[in-house]
């Protein structure tokens, strides 16, 4: 919800924590209808399809992730 709220989080580091599929596609929800988000690192996680799909999806719809 923070995310998908804020107006002012312009970069968001979740990298090496353990985010699976399920944790992915809430981070791609949040960050599709963020208008602040530029960058989102999710390196060293286990997202597999399902999670890439849901955060490709997000990157489509996103009016400020690059």
């Amino acid at each position: 919800e923070a995310v998908r709220h804020s107006t002012c989080l312009r970069a968001l580091d979740l990298s090496r924590n353990g985010t699976k599929d399920t944790g992915a596609a809430a981070v791609a929800e949040a960050a599709r209808y963020s208008t602040s988000l530029q960058r989102l690192s999710l390196e060293y996680n286990n997202i597999g399809p399902t999670g890439a799909t849901a955060l490709a999806e997000a990157m489509r719809h996103s009016t400020s992730l690059h």
